[in-house]
Protein backbone atom coordinates (compact mmCIF):
# COMPACT_ATOMS: atom_id res chain seq x y z
CA UNK A 1 0.00 0.00 0.00
CA UNK A 2 1.31 3.45 -1.09
CA UNK A 3 0.40 6.17 0.90
CA UNK A 4 1.31 10.47 0.93
CA UNK A 5 2.16 12.00 4.53
CA UNK A 6 3.79 14.72 5.85
CA UNK A 7 7.10 14.56 7.54
CA UNK A 8 5.66 15.76 11.42
CA UNK A 9 9.14 15.84 12.83
CA UNK A 10 13.06 14.31 12.96
CA UNK A 11 14.60 13.31 16.12
CA UNK A 12 17.66 11.43 16.17
CA UNK A 13 17.91 10.77 12.48
CA UNK A 14 14.28 9.15 13.08
CA UNK A 15 11.34 10.31 11.04
CA UNK A 16 8.19 10.96 12.15
CA UNK A 17 5.27 11.23 9.22
CA UNK A 18 1.40 12.10 9.68
CA UNK A 19 -1.19 11.63 7.21
CA UNK A 20 -2.57 13.79 5.34
CA UNK A 21 -6.19 14.34 6.52
CA UNK A 22 -8.82 16.29 5.16
CA UNK A 23 -11.66 16.43 8.08
CA UNK A 24 -14.96 17.70 7.15
CA UNK A 25 -16.28 20.21 9.59
CA UNK A 26 -18.74 18.16 11.51
CA UNK A 27 -15.60 15.82 12.46
CA UNK A 28 -13.44 18.52 12.86
CA UNK A 29 -15.65 19.82 15.87
CA UNK A 30 -16.14 16.20 17.18
CA UNK A 31 -12.55 15.65 17.09
CA UNK A 32 -12.02 19.15 18.58
CA UNK A 33 -14.72 18.39 21.65
CA UNK A 34 -13.53 14.52 22.01
CA UNK A 35 -9.70 16.51 22.63
CA UNK A 36 -8.43 13.73 19.23
CA UNK A 37 -4.89 14.93 19.20
CA UNK A 38 -3.55 13.90 15.83
CA UNK A 39 -0.53 11.21 16.18
CA UNK A 40 2.94 10.98 14.17
CA UNK A 41 4.02 7.18 12.98
CA UNK A 42 7.87 6.28 12.39
CA UNK A 43 8.63 5.44 8.89
CA UNK A 44 12.21 4.17 7.92
CA UNK A 45 14.46 6.03 4.99
CA UNK A 46 16.62 3.39 3.61
CA UNK A 47 17.23 5.41 0.29
CA UNK A 48 18.32 8.78 2.78
CA UNK A 49 16.06 11.45 1.27
CA UNK A 50 17.67 14.74 2.56
CA UNK A 51 14.36 15.27 4.39
CA UNK A 52 13.00 18.45 6.39
CA UNK A 53 10.08 19.14 8.64
CA UNK A 54 6.92 20.18 6.17
CA UNK A 55 8.13 17.86 3.48
CA UNK A 56 6.42 15.46 1.48
CA UNK A 57 6.84 12.00 0.88
CA UNK A 58 4.88 8.84 -0.56
CA UNK A 59 5.84 5.59 1.76
CA UNK A 60 5.04 1.99 1.66
CA UNK A 61 3.65 -0.17 3.88
CA UNK A 62 4.26 -3.97 2.74
CA UNK A 63 0.77 -5.89 2.72
CA UNK A 64 2.09 -9.41 3.83
CA UNK A 65 3.82 -8.45 7.20
CA UNK A 66 1.06 -5.92 7.70
CA UNK A 67 -1.71 -8.94 7.38
CA UNK A 68 0.75 -10.73 9.82
CA UNK A 69 1.45 -8.19 12.06
CA UNK A 70 -2.39 -8.07 12.19
CA UNK A 71 -3.20 -11.74 12.56
CA UNK A 72 -0.75 -12.02 15.89
CA UNK A 73 -2.71 -8.51 17.39
CA UNK A 74 -6.38 -9.83 16.80
CA UNK A 75 -6.66 -12.94 15.70
CA UNK A 76 -3.91 -15.37 17.68
CA UNK A 77 -5.65 -14.38 21.28
CA UNK A 78 -8.60 -15.35 20.08
CA UNK A 79 -6.96 -18.89 18.81
CA UNK A 80 -4.75 -19.16 21.56
CA UNK A 81 -8.13 -19.09 24.02
CA UNK A 82 -9.80 -21.30 22.21
CA UNK A 83 -6.98 -23.68 22.20
CA UNK A 84 -6.29 -23.61 25.42
CA UNK A 85 -10.04 -24.06 26.31
CA UNK A 86 -10.09 -27.18 24.59
CA UNK A 87 -6.81 -28.79 26.00
CA UNK A 88 -8.03 -28.07 29.15
CA UNK A 89 -11.17 -29.35 28.90
CA UNK A 90 -9.50 -32.76 27.36
CA UNK A 91 -6.64 -32.99 29.84
CA UNK A 92 -10.00 -33.41 32.17
CA UNK A 93 -10.22 -30.31 34.52
CA UNK A 94 -13.55 -30.52 35.88
CA UNK A 95 -14.51 -27.08 36.54
CA UNK A 96 -15.65 -24.71 33.65
CA UNK A 97 -14.97 -21.84 35.72
CA UNK A 98 -11.44 -23.00 36.21
CA UNK A 99 -10.98 -23.50 32.71
CA UNK A 100 -12.41 -20.24 31.22
CA UNK A 101 -10.14 -18.38 34.15
CA UNK A 102 -7.17 -20.02 32.67
CA UNK A 103 -8.37 -19.34 29.14
CA UNK A 104 -8.24 -15.75 29.81
CA UNK A 105 -5.09 -15.54 31.49
CA UNK A 106 -3.68 -17.71 28.01
CA UNK A 107 -5.54 -14.64 26.27
CA UNK A 108 -4.18 -12.09 27.84
CA UNK A 109 -0.58 -13.17 27.84
CA UNK A 110 -1.13 -14.10 23.82
CA UNK A 111 -1.72 -10.00 23.69
CA UNK A 112 2.10 -9.59 24.57
CA UNK A 113 3.36 -11.48 22.03
CA UNK A 114 4.74 -8.74 19.59
CA UNK A 115 6.95 -7.55 22.52
CA UNK A 116 8.33 -11.06 22.84
CA UNK A 117 9.09 -11.09 19.29
CA UNK A 118 10.59 -7.39 19.74
CA UNK A 119 12.98 -8.71 22.59
CA UNK A 120 14.34 -11.72 21.14
CA UNK A 121 15.69 -9.32 18.13
CA UNK A 122 12.67 -9.38 16.08
CA UNK A 123 12.70 -5.73 14.06
CA UNK A 124 9.32 -3.36 13.71
CA UNK A 125 7.96 -3.30 10.38
CA UNK A 126 8.35 0.46 9.78
CA UNK A 127 6.46 2.19 6.97
CA UNK A 128 9.23 2.59 4.13
CA UNK A 129 9.68 6.23 2.55
CA UNK A 130 9.92 5.28 -0.89
CA UNK A 131 10.38 9.24 -2.65
CA UNK A 132 10.11 12.87 -1.88
CA UNK A 133 6.83 14.68 -3.01
CA UNK A 134 6.69 17.35 -5.56
CA UNK A 135 5.22 20.66 -4.43
CA UNK A 136 2.71 20.44 -7.70
CA UNK A 137 1.90 17.01 -6.79
CA UNK A 138 0.99 18.49 -3.23
CA UNK A 139 -0.86 20.92 -4.53
CA UNK A 140 -3.16 19.08 -6.62
CA UNK A 141 -3.72 16.87 -3.78
CA UNK A 142 -4.54 20.42 -1.67
CA UNK A 143 -7.35 21.27 -4.31
CA UNK A 144 -9.02 18.06 -3.26
CA UNK A 145 -9.61 19.60 0.04
CA UNK A 146 -12.44 20.63 1.11
CA UNK A 147 -10.50 23.90 2.01
CA UNK A 148 -12.03 24.03 6.13
CA UNK A 149 -7.76 24.48 7.11
CA UNK A 150 -8.18 21.08 9.09
CA UNK A 151 -5.64 18.71 6.56
CA UNK A 152 -2.02 18.87 7.77
CA UNK A 153 -1.23 19.96 4.13
CA UNK A 154 -3.02 23.48 5.12
CA UNK A 155 -1.50 23.09 8.76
Amino acid sequence: MTSTAIVNRIENNQIYLMHIVDYGQKEQTEREFWNVKKRDFKADNPSSFELSEGDAIQYFIPEGKTIVASFFVLIFPLVAFLVSFGVLSAIGFQSDKLIALISVGVMGISFSINKLFKKFGLKETLPIITEKVSKETLKNIQTECKDCGSCTICN
